[in-house]
């Protein structure tokens, strides 16, 4: 494996990607490994409207688990990677670990369960990572989870943040447009745990005292959804017309663009596993509120570019809101803060630094 890694150094080493999709939060991953000069091929089992492949475009497979094992070693075969990252446990993906060991030793498990778990699920989590071994014993997370004394992490594990490249140009963008604080709320309008309602009950209070806008973007198959339905509903029983607007399954390029035009980020969904929107809106140096049950919660540094709000409580996320909106000036710094957390912590070449890093620990011998 020496001489991999040297080629790693040297920027000519072949990824391969396996997950559901090409989701929004691996892009950035994506795009850090070209840019490095390595090869990347993206292996999915579907497709969504809102995927952006200016850089790469995914390889689906065909459907059924036999067809796409076939397709899977035909890849195997004829690229020949260096190194294969599988998302999650299956046991179609235990199949391609399996696969994939005959062409490279280097694989790596992607989950988003939290790098640091609570030592009262001990038990669990060592029978959880008995799973993982089936696919690797190198586990790498966007997930940090809580470091105190009631938690741990397990060995060969890494906290490998979602990252975004900073958009420098926003340092001159327009704040407050028509006089008003603009809001922007980024959730798929078919699940109820997204919790787009407790934000518009929070935004109807808050616009007696303070002039706001609100913006909600998602994607949606069917505009007849029971939930879209109840969104709607409560638009217009609460007379919100003027002030929230709705934008439905939105290009992920177009989407990024809708950020600079906003000045708060808010994500009120509860049990969010991974949420990348949040960094997107710091990206573009914005400041976010989310809940405290969304795994990216500690990309939020509390009270310096947003805050972070218990999930569920509405009283709670009025009261985060109304610090940033009350305050002009502050929501200003803030935004500021945002683009230099991405800029320090969260940028492309972080992703590919510690993915050099790992790779070195765990096969370099």
């Amino acid at each position: 494996m020496a001489s991999s890694f040297f080629r790693f150094l040297f920027s000519d080493m072949k990824f391969l990607f396996v997950a559901p999709r090409f989701h929004t939060n691996q892009y950035g991953a994506v795009n850090s490994l070209l840019r490095h000069g390595h090869d990347v091929k993206f292996l999915a089992s579907s497709q969504s409207r809102t995927e952006c492949h200016n850089r790469i475009t995914p390889v689906l497979l065909p459907g059924n688990i036999s067809r796409n094992v076939r397709e899977y070693r035909n890849i195997l075969e004829h690229y020949a990677p260096d190194v294969i990252i599988i998302r999650g446990i299956d046991l179609q993906n235990i199949v391609f670990a399996s696969l994939g060991r005959r062409s490279t030793k280097n694989i790596i498990l992607y989950t988003q369960d939290p790098l640091y778990r609570r030592k009262e699920r001990a038990a669990r989590i060592i029978i959880h990572k008995r799973l993982f071994n089936l696919i690797s014993r190198v586990r790498i997370t966007p997930v940090l989870g809580s470091i105190t004394a009631q938690t741990f992490s397990l060995p060969h594990e890494y906290f490998v943040p979602f990252v975004m490249e900073p958009h420098r140009q926003v340092e001159d963008r327009e704040y407050f447009r028509d006089g008003k604080v603009n809001i922007l709320s980024i959730g798929k309008f078919f699940l109820e745990r997204k919790n787009h309602l407790l934000l518009l009950d929070a935004i109807d209070e808050l616009r007696r005292i303070h002039p706001v806008r609100l913006t909600l973007i998602g994607s949606l198959n069917d505009e007849k959804n029971p939930y879209y339905m109840k969104i709607r509903n409560h638009i217009a029983q609460r007379g919100l017309e003027n002030t929230v607007t709705l934008n439905i399954n939105v290009p992920h390029r177009v989407c990024l663009d809708q950020y600079i035009l906003h000045d708060l980020f808010i994500l009120p969904s509860t049990n969010e596993p991974a949420a990348i929107s949040p960094l997107e809106a710091m990206a573009h140096g914005l400041p976010a509120i989310c809940s405290d049950t969304n795994g990216t919660k500690d990309y939020i540094h509390i009270g310096e570019n947003g805050f972070i709000f218990r999930s569920n409580d509405i009283d709670d996320l009025k009261t985060k809101i109304e610090w940033i909106v009350s305050d002009r000036k502050l929501l200003v710094q803030m935004g500021k803060e945002s683009l230099r957390l991405v800029e320090h912590w969260y940028s492309p070449d972080r992703f590919h630094s510690e993915l050099c890093r790992i790779i070195q620990n765990e096969f370099s011998q």
